[in-house]
């Protein structure tokens, strides 16, 4: 992984949704971590208008933060031995990635997440992570059911999206 003058040290941003995939993604990514020494930065990205969310009295950032908390707990686990910054970003998911692994040493993608229909091989998101990031990228597909805890595995692409 390359490293950053700035950076003490090696940084592997994580997108999060919540999701399944995204649960097997923010796992893989905190036990590559703890291989590594590495930080891990967990990035969710809203993409609500604020009208909506303003007209309905709905804030979707503390509803986004509940997930993503608890989505880290599950993956860091009793220990806390890794480094979790956690991010909440107004944006798309697909941009906002992109532009944190413009530093990062890794990019970590589930296959899959929430929107996406059942049965795409390669969601939206993954896919334009695994085509257009700047640094290595691993989508994490689950390879069994995704609610009886399924084993993943992993797949990691060069900066054009070839494995």
């Amino acid at each position: 992984m390359p490293r950053h003058e700035e950076d003490t040290a090696p940084r592997i941003v994580v997108g999060f949704d919540g999701s399944p995939h995204a649960d097997e993604a923010l796992a893989w990514g905190v036990r590559q971590a703890r291989l590594t020494g590495a930080q891990v930065e967990v990035v969710m990205a809203v993409e609500v208008p604020r009208t909506l969310y303003e007209a309905v009295r709905f804030d979707p950032f503390e509803g986004a933060a509940k997930v993503l908390n608890a989505g880290i707990d599950r993956a860091v686990g009793p220990d806390n031995e890794v480094t979790v910054v956690p991010r909440i970003l107004s944006r798309d998911p697909a941009n906002a990635l992109l532009d944190l692994a413009e530093r990062a040493d890794l990019l970590v993608v589930g296959s899959r997440g929430l929107g996406t229909f059942e049965g795409a091989l390669l969601g939206s998101v993954s896919r334009r992570c695994a085509q257009h990031a700047p640094c290595p990228v691993v989508v994490i597909r689950s390879d069994g059911p995704e609610a009886e805890g399924g084993t993943a595995s992993a797949r990691e692409t060069d900066r054009d999206g070839r494995s």
